[in-house]
């Protein structure tokens, strides 16, 4: 095995550690594995005298998506959110290209290599319950995610490839005991257009069938909360993430949001905390309502472009598995499933026409790449100002130099960086940052303003921000005064709610605290 295949299977495994050990939004870890392997991945087929092809038509179109892309950051209400997700899609592309150069080899390793991700998904799983060693943080973490863990979509692909056989059926229980809808509705796909393929042989339709009849039984009754798991609906909240991104879209068409900003969006069309997400939970509609509709429909382009292989194979299966996925879950919000899926891609591809040699645009991520780590780096020296002056996309910087200014009491420069801060990463979310700052500073008043801002949006509204509002009212007006400003606030709030969302538990509490307060609202 080549030193170059080596290397890619080690950054495979890099990446998918960092994903179920580590929250992904907590650290940059799986983002410097992710962006900066396909570097060495090419320079070792560099060193090896691998001609690295490109297929044209394809390139074209994710080049577009590409550019229209770049024109989404600057339009990104978190440009640094937006520019780092860029790199990740720009890196995705180069290892989509070298599983097309080295397809013939890949083809009979990658499958093992998942086989071999699922068998130690299966046993680090089961021994953290049994054990009780809580090894997954809470958060985004893979196996340890809002009521069911991706495990499930992990051994779906482990499934394929070695079914119907004995460690199948074991990977197969895993899969129930996920409680991840997404890889049922994935699986019953698949083994039905296995059974039409294999024209309904008698062994493989009795295994087929008694699995999907398993995940019909487990998706029912997980549903209505039997025994097994939390209460979820069916679809799982699904309609109200998609008209979430429909609305986005219809609201900023041509560039979007901004990469990776979906949660901006939402927040500014929540109602209940309870259906809050970050994703539209579907890729496609993810990318036209935070690309924009040009970027989206070059990547959709790029989709259909790619000509899948002539033959039902298991690479082509584990690409529908994975597809069927991005269009019912957050799975690509994790760099190992996103990676995989363009791998799959790569392999998947029949292409005549293609170009030499993509060394120069691997050179450049690498560089971008380097940018940022090299920020980080001084950044945890304690050099905010050259960190800033290397990435002025970088969100943590400008909040260290405003700390640092308001313990100086340098209360100006503290807020020339907070003016900086919301220009470039202003957004509903930020806002909760820059109050705390705001606080710091003793400015009462825009704290105010800011608070009122949030309720009237109705976005990531609860209960102890009403609260800390009428705290704040009352210490700059007095009592009475504050009675007054809360009416006229509540009442416009209240009056945004719906005749359905008026029974929410949320609108009752808000009652309640009307009531206590001796508010009329």
């Amino acid at each position: 095995m080549s030193p170059s295949i080596i290397f890619f299977f080690i950054s495979l495994t890099g990446i998918f550690l960092s994903n179920i050990f580590i929250p992904f939004e907590q650290t940059k870890l799986n983002f410097f594995i992710t962006t900066l392997s396909p570097f060495f991945l090419f320079f070792l087929a560099k060193l090896e005298k691998k001609k690295n092809q490109i297929p044209v038509k394809e390139t074209i179109f994710y080049l577009l998506f590409i550019i229209f892309s770049v024109i989404s950051v600057f339009f990104a209400i978190d440009r640094e959110i937006a520019f780092e997700s860029l790199l990740i899609y720009i890196s995705c592309y180069f290892y989509f290209i070298f599983a097309f150069n080295y397809k013939e080899i890949l083809n009979k390793y990658l499958k093992w290599f998942l086989v071999t991700l699922s068998i130690f998904s299966c046993l680090i799983f089961l021994t953290d319950k049994i054990f009780c060693l809580n090894l997954f943080q809470e958060g985004a973490s893979m196996f340890l995610n809002y009521g069911h863990n991706q495990i499930g979509n992990l051994l779906v692909m482990g499934i394929i490839p070695i079914f119907p056989n004995f460690l199948s059926l074991i990977f197969f229980v895993f899969v129930l005991f996920s409680y991840s809808r997404s890889a049922y509705f994935s699986l019953i796909l698949l083994l039905i257009l296995k059974l039409i393929i294999n024209k309904f042989n008698n062994k493989l339709a009795l295994i087929s069938g008694g699995i999907i009849l398993f995940c019909i039984f487990f998706a029912v009754i997980t549903t209505h909360n039997i025994y097994l798991t939390k209460n979820k609906q069916l679809i799982g909240g699904r309609n109200k993430y998609f008209s979430y991104a429909i609305s986005s879209i219809i609201e900023k068409p041509l560039f979007g949001v901004g990469l990776d900003n979906f949660k901006f969006a939402v927040s500014k069309r929540l109602t209940n905390y309870g259906e809050n997400t970050t994703t539209a939970h579907n890729i496609i509609l993810d990318i036209f309502a935070e690309n924009g509709i040009l970027a989206g429909i070059f990547f959709t382009l790029f989709l259909l472009s790619i000509n899948y292989g002539r033959k039902f194979n298991n690479n082509l299966f584990m690409l529908l598995a994975l597809t069927f996925m991005f269009m019912t879950d957050f799975s690509y919000s994790f760099n190992i499933f996103l990676v995989i899926w363009f791998i799959l891609l790569g392999l998947n591809i029949e292409s005549k026409k293609i170009i030499k040699n993509i060394i120069v645009p691997v050179v450049i991520i690498f560089c971008g790449v380097q940018i940022i780590l090299f920020s980080i780096i001084l950044l945890k020296k304690g050099l905010w100002k050259q960190s800033i002056f290397i990435y002025p996309l970088q969100k943590t910087a400008y909040e260290v130099a405003i700390r640092e200014n308001i313990i100086l009491k340098n209360n100006q420069r503290a807020y020339f960086y907070l003016n900086k801060y919301k220009k470039i990463f202003g957004g509903v979310l930020s806002i909760f940052q820059e109050i705390n700052f705001y606080k710091a500073l003793g400015d009462n008043g825009k704290v105010i303003s800011l608070y009122e801002k949030l309720l009237v949006t109705r976005a990531s509204v609860d209960m102890d921000m009403i609260k800390q509002i009428y705290y704040f009212y009352i210490d700059l007006y007095g009592q009475p005064k504050a009675k007054i400003k809360m009416v006229g606030i509540l009442k416009q709030l209240k009056n945004n709610y719906s005749k359905k969302e008026k029974t929410s538990d949320f609108y009752k509490e808000l009652d309640t605290f009307c009531i206590k307060a001796n508010v009329g609202c």
